[in-house]
């Protein structure tokens, strides 16, 4: 098979099951049963698309709080994270929450246009902060699957904000305060997984979901030509992996196996490999990747509640 096929046949494969499959999600944390608030407010529009939008819990606070964003994974929606206990666990430390909805690269947006939505939740909650009484210099981002590579991607790319913009809301910052990654990917670029897997594993594992409209091009060509390269170079997460990145916790519980496609599209070793760039260049990192034998050291958070809620009050500290 030609490289050209083998990258067609990847990226079928890795939207496809990165946007169709359900990853589990913090099961180190979830614990079931455990019922959510309702949202102090519902369905809040941030962007231009009706799935635009977000839910809200506000801390009760005098005083601005630090806020909480998850992404769900591909496919899903923001009510998905309503029965995890990371937001009554954030309400009572003191930390606003917001779960956000965004357009599905499967019906009609790019990737580039996905990654760009999650960033103008931030945006939006800092042109904000005083309505919803948030700290715009305390601003978490987590998720899983494609959310969890969205939350990766704003911590580590650079700046999109438009001081000069008319928009208000465009002047502000996308960079989080830290990030967490649940079962993420290292990259949405099908030549990095090549490196990593083999053509054999690609191949094996292919399936029937690539489009160059996902990227914005009309024909392969396209894609694999030098615009696409340039496309799919900003979204490769780990080669925007800068010394001056935010802090990240990594967690993949999934067995060090590839039998199906869910197991080859949240395999550890793609955290392993975001886990390994992230210590060579100098970024804080922590993970908790069981299959690989890489744990939280003993003075460590071992979990994303503990980690985002001791950064956030770092963050605080800060900025007195």
């Amino acid at each position: 098979m030609s490289l050209r096929l083998v990258l067609v046949s990847t990226l079928r494969m890795m939207l496809g099951a990165c946007l169709a499959s359900g990853a589990v999600f913090a099961a180190q944390e979830v614990r079931a049963g455990v019922d959510v608030a309702t949202p102090t407010t519902s369905n809040v529009a941030y962007g231009a698309y009706p799935e635009n939008v977000f839910d809200f819990w506000r801390a009760k606070s005098a005083t601005p709080t630090a806020v909480v964003l998850y992404f769900h994974g591909q496919g899903g929606d923001k009510t998905r994270i309503r029965q995890d206990p990371i937001i009554t666990e954030c309400l009572a430390a003191g930390v606003s929450f917001a779960s956000v909805d965004f357009r599905d690269v499967l019906r009609g947006a790019t990737i580039p246009e996905v990654l760009r939505e999650c960033a103008r939740s931030i945006q939006f909650l800092r042109a904000n902060a005083r309505e919803w009484n948030i700290d715009p210099n305390r601003v978490a981002v987590f998720g899983e699957s494609f959310g969890a590579t969205a939350s990766l991607w704003l911590a580590f790319h650079d700046d999109l904000a438009k001081p000069a913009s008319s928009d208000p809301v465009s002047r502000q910052s996308t960079r989080p305060t830290c990030a967490g990654s649940f079962s993420g990917q290292f990259s949405f670029d099908p030549s990095r997984w090549i490196e990593l897997f083999g053509q054999e594993a690609v191949d094996r594992f292919a399936s029937a979901y690539q489009r160059p409209q996902l990227w914005g091009f009309a024909t392969e060509n396209e894609l694999l030509g030098e615009a696409g390269r340039k496309m799919r170079a900003d979204s490769d997460v780990i080669s925007l992996i800068t010394k001056d990145d935010r802090p990240v916790f990594l967690v993949a519980l999934r067995p060090d196996a590839m039998s199906n496609a869910g197991e080859f599209l949240h395999h550890p070793k793609l955290s392993q490999l975001l886990y390994e760039r992230c210590r060579a260049v100098g970024v804080p990192v922590i993970a908790n990747i069981p299959a690989l034998q890489i744990h939280p050291a003993a003075d460590a958070p071992v979990t994303w509640r503990d980690f985002v809620l001791r950064m956030l009050k770092a963050s605080s500290t800060e900025h007195k």
